[in-house]
């Protein structure tokens, strides 16, 4: 079962299309149409409304102001809002749909038409700038609003590229992942010690640069000629990781073993929702940050790869390019960020040195 946000709505995923039925009183009706699309949307209302005893509301045409303004409710972009931002945005929802009637006790001032049944492609500059002078009244007068009608404009503007938008954005999720850094894995090492599951996980992760995913799935016949080889389960890729020292006292003890090098106590198979609650466990009891992750293990092993090439003399393009194969290219750019702030930050360090007198000089 498949747990969907609707009133009275069940969900079954088979053969991996998604099913949804509307059971209520006894009965079971399925909703036609893929899950969350417009005609799922407008088939789940339909049914919701017949069982509350009422005709469902005109529905607003497709294309229509309104249908837009619908579906910008339902939106992800909509729905991640702050509460704040979502109750200003209402504001001006109701009067794109609706329409406003400005009141002075019984007498209306003025009224502000509803745009909902007219088409999307009519919200045009010309249609937004007309409403703003209507949404705003008459200058000097006690009901000029101009702060309302800029909103109003920028709202507009919004629902305007939300609609005619082609390309998908991702969703804020804060300032993501960062590298660890090498105070913070010699903490780590101090509390667990090796032989310890935890640290011979973290050792893995830190150690190929892989994801989570991918390391609690490394399986003892993986390993061969001092490599980890392995098939990224997100991007299929495979790669080929040579093992350094600190990897091979870490997993020694398991070089005996057949199967996954990482199981539960029970000896049971290791899956994602045991390995990361693990992981941030074993975190919580070194001390560490709340923002060092797993996944910044990722970087830190990028990072290290790079400055490896580096010390070898081998030029920038080929360091990033040895990153690239073991961690992926998204990752190597992560990695490449956060070497070159580092950099700037030494250089930085060596230019106050110089001002205070001294002679210390940064790394070519």
């Amino acid at each position: 079962m498949v747990k969907v946000d609707y009133p009275y709505v069940q969900a079954v995923k088979s053969k991996g299309r998604l099913y949804c039925y509307y059971r209520r009183d006894g009965q079971s009706l399925k909703i036609e149409g893929e899950f969350a699309s417009t005609e799922w949307k407008r088939n789940y209302d339909r049914i919701h409304a017949s069982f509350d005893g009422e005709q469902p509301k005109g529905e607003p045409a497709p294309g229509s102001i309104a249908d837009a303004l619908r579906e910008y409710k339902r939106s992800d972009d909509y729905l991640s809002l702050k509460p704040k931002t979502r109750k200003g945005y209402l504001r001006y929802i109701s009067v794109l749909g609706e329409g406003e009637v400005i009141k002075e006790g019984d007498k209306i001032i003025r009224r502000v038409p509803s745009l909902g049944d007219l088409p999307m492609a009519s919200l045009t500059p010309k249609v937004i700038k007309k409403l703003r002078s209507e949404f705003a009244g008459e200058p000097g007068t006690p009901h000029y609003r101009p702060s309302a009608a800029n909103g109003l404009v920028t709202f507009c503007n919004l629902l305007v590229t939300w609609h005619n938008s082609d390309k998908i954005k991702k969703l804020k999720t804060g300032e993501g992942h960062r590298p660890a850094e090498e105070d913070e894995i010699v903490q780590f090492r101090k509390r667990h010690r090796i032989g310890d599951l935890k640290r011979t996980a973290f050792e893995l992760a830190l150690n190929t640069g892989q994801r989570g995913q991918d390391v609690f799935a490394m399986r003892r016949n993986d390993i061969r000629d001092n490599e980890i080889r392995i098939v990224q389960e997100k991007t299929g890729t495979r790669v080929w990781i040579p093992m350094p020292a600190d990897l091979k006292v870490a997993i020694a003890h398991l070089m005996d073993r057949v199967g996954p090098l990482l199981t539960t106590p029970s000896g049971g198979a290791m899956k994602e929702d045991y390995f990361r609650h693990m992981m941030r466990e074993a975190y919580e009891e070194a001390d560490l940050p709340k923002d060092f992750t797993t996944h910044g293990l990722r970087y830190t092993a990028a990072t290290r790869v790079y400055e490896i090439y580096k010390s070898l003399n081998y030029p920038d393009r080929i360091a990033w390019e040895a990153v690239a194969d073991i961690t992926g290219h998204a990752t190597m750019q992560m990695a490449k960020k956060y070497s070159d702030q580092r950099r700037r930050a030494q250089i930085t360090v060596a230019h106050l040195d110089a001002a205070l007198g001294t002679t210390v000089k940064p790394k070519a």
